[in-house]
């Protein structure tokens, strides 16, 4: 793929707390030998981790697992930290269970169950043998961030949907990489000598788009990536009710390449997201353009719906390094989005690999959670009347949104008494729109 991938992804680990509200079921702490999962005293908890545990990995180290874990809850490996797995299986075994890896995720196997709502996010770097999911269309999602690499050396077989900003790289697998019914797109690049595309069935036909796809070579001597079997040129116009797959393949560049002919029209060197004060700086630099009319950038609050924020005029065209900037003025609080889309004088587009950046809301009342622990109810209480007209969310240590198992009444303008019996015992997070608060239920 020609554009680099040196975008740059500033996700620190407390991202996770401020987007999911994560506060971690139980952690490592390396108290034991330091190395081993299955050694108890390693985790908060003295023991080792159940598969319903909520699991975090923060230690800039490596946790070694031997023995496969089937988690029916949730893995996160902090930005630093190795989780090494690579002589066993890790597996997604129930509806909503998640990854989500910062750092080093090593293993023989990464898999997802016959289960709806499961999820693999990576911002780091996963290496598997193995990387698949069961024959369930759409049921599973792979986020694969920008600057992420997933490298997979003997199978990758997928159903749902992979949302690929960053790198898959299956180049040297040595069995083969199956777009089983599953949706790939994202912006970008896939390296593969050859890629099986099919339906799941009569159920899910499968769809690439927005992707750029390259050899285990790097398309060197002529050579290109196929689609079972066959040059791209002769499998692009596939009707999906006919063949059970499909492109769009204006925005499929294949050894930086379109269906049309039209080869990739800049080389992207860098595209950096910033916060700032009161704004977010967005900075990118080509290294060359060719017939480049202007760029667009959009903007999402969850990476999947967008919305234009700026036109900035292209060079046409240029050999040199050109440098770009837009400053966002109004951004959204919290996590936001920004992505960047070429358009040329001809009207082809690409898209380039979203990058996140996160906004912290400087609260202006503050709130506080009483008792701690509390077991049936707990107050809420601000320092002004903040909650009269105002919503709020109850949300989980895993991120979940719980509010319907919570109810509420009001004492006062400034104090809210939630009844939590329904709720589980663990970590949970009270918040309004500006604000938030971590309580505790017995």
């Amino acid at each position: 793929m020609t554009q680099s991938k040196t975008f740059t992804l500033c996700f620190a680990f407390f991202i996770l707390v401020f987007n999911n509200l994560n506060a971690t079921d139980i952690s490592w702490t390396g108290n034991g030998d330091g190395s081993n999962w299955s050694d108890g005293a390693n985790w908060s908890s003295n023991s080792a981790p159940e598969i319903s545990n909520e699991i975090t990995i923060d230690c800039n180290c490596t946790v070694v697992l031997s023995a496969e874990f089937k988690s029916t809850g949730s893995i996160i490996v902090a930005l630093g930290s190795t989780l090494d797995a690579s002589s066993t299986k890790i597996k997604l075994d129930a509806d909503n269970a998640y990854i989500t890896n910062y750092g080093v995720l090593l293993a023989n196997e990464l898999k997802a169950e016959v289960h709806t709502g499961t999820i693999i996010n990576n911002y780091g770097q996963i290496t598997a043998e193995k990387f698949e999911d069961k024959h369930v269309p759409n049921a599973s999602t792979f986020n694969n961030y920008s600057d992420a690499t997933l490298t997979v050396t003997t199978k990758l077989h997928y159903h749902g949907t992979i949302n690929n900003f960053g790198t898959i790289d299956g180049g040297n697998v040595s069995d083969k990489v199956e777009i089983h019914g599953a949706t790939l797109t994202g912006g970008g690049e896939t390296i593969a000598d050859n890629i099986i595309i099919k339906s799941e069935g009569d159920d899910s036909n499968a769809y690439v788009e927005n992707q750029s796809f390259t050899t285990s070579d790097g398309c060197a001597g002529g050579s290109s990536v196929t689609f079972n079997g066959s040059e791209f040129n002769d499998v692009k116009d596939a009707i999906a009710a006919i063949d059970g797959y499909s492109f769009h393949s204006n925005d499929v560049y294949v050894c930086g390449t379109n269906s049309i002919g039209v080869d990739l029209p800049i080389e992207l060197t860098s595209f950096v997201v910033t916060q700032q004060e009161n704004d977010v700086l967005i900075e990118w630099v080509t290294a060359s353009e060719e017939n480049n009319s202007h760029f667009i950038i959009e903007r999402s609050s969850d990476g999947r719906n967008w919305k234009d924020i700026a036109r900035v005029e292209g060079a046409g065209n240029s050999n040199v390094l050109l440098n770009y900037s837009f400053s966002d003025k109004v951004p959204l609080d919290g996590v936001s989005y920004y992505r960047l889309l070429q358009v040329d004088f001809d009207r082809n587009f690409e898209y380039f690999s979203a990058v996140a950046v996160i906004r912290e809301v400087v609260a202006t009342l503050a709130l506080k959670a009483y008792p701690v622990p509390a077991n049936n109810n707990v107050q809420v209480l601000s320092s002004e009347n903040d909650f009269t007209g105002n919503t709020f969310k109850v949300f989980s240590a895993s991120g979940h949104d719980v509010t319907d198992l919570v109810t509420s009444s009001s004492k006062a303008n400034s104090e809210i008494t939630l009844n939590i019996s329904s709720l589980k015992q663990g970590v949970y997070i009270f918040k309004t729109r500006t604000q938030m608060v971590r309580f505790h239920k017995m």
